[in-house]
């Protein structure tokens, strides 16, 4: 939901100023937090014109205050396009569909799957069929968002993976080869010493493995202080 608001941050502040597609497989998607959390981004990107505008720069609060740039909280929640999904048959067609419904929504700059994995983890004894209709269904997301000029975000959940020696570690639910179609992973986790949530990078094109930590508050994801 995070994401889906600040896929709307002016290009003056050098966000998308898009819209969001954000696809709830898990019924986990609250417009009333999505709210606090677009509160919460109107009174930055507000601040943010402010200091703009104390540096000289006074064209972003102009439109804000002026209405020429609708930054509130009813545009910010109308800005996204929601698409309550109950079973793998309309998630592959909702897939299907993808292209022709940006091809309407030219603003649209985010898609999200909240998450792709929920109902490919049941209902499928045919691993060798879950396996080819996933990989289908990569192809199609990386074709749109190269055709279109998405970025396309996919949330996987984890599963323990028991190791030789009697050791175990977390891998993507969909398997290793799912894990491997994205171009970027991060991994959400708490910190084993500190306990506050982490965001680490494990694979991207250009950028070396990272970690940092971050909170949830009532206004959204907040990044915290390095120790």
């Amino acid at each position: 939901m995070q994401l889906a608001v600040n896929a709307q941050i002016p290009a003056a502040l050098a966000g998308a100023q898009g819209q969001t597609v954000y696809v709830d497989t898990e019924g986990s998607f609250m417009a009333e937090r999505c709210a606090d959390i677009a509160e919460g981004a109107v009174r930055h990107v507000t601040a943010m014109a402010a200091k703009q505008a104390s540096l000289g720069r006074p064209e972003l609060l102009d439109s804000l205050r002026s209405g020429l740039l609708a930054f509130d909280v009813r545009s910010l929640l109308g800005g996204i396009y929601c698409f309550r999904i109950h079973d793998h048959t309309e998630q592959l067609a909702l897939t299907n569909m993808l292209p022709r419904f940006l091809q309407q929504n030219p603003q649209v700059r985010l898609l999200i799957f909240d998450s792709i994995t929920f109902h490919f983890r049941q209902d499928f004894p045919d691993m060798a069929a879950r396996t080819r209709t996933l990989t289908h269904m990569a192809q199609q997301l990386m074709a749109a968002a190269q055709e279109y000029g998405v970025a396309v975000v996919l949330m996987n959940q984890v599963t323990t993976k028991v190791l030789e020696g009697g050791g175990a570690k977390l891998v993507p639910a969909l398997g290793e080869s799912w894990g491997h179609a994205a171009t970027t992973r991060v991994m959400l986790h708490w910190g084993a010493s500190d306990n506050e949530r982490h965001a680490a990078l494990f694979k991207s094109p250009h950028l070396p493995p990272g970690d940092v930590a971050f909170a949830v508050t009532a206004e959204g994801i907040r990044g915290l202080p390095r120790s």
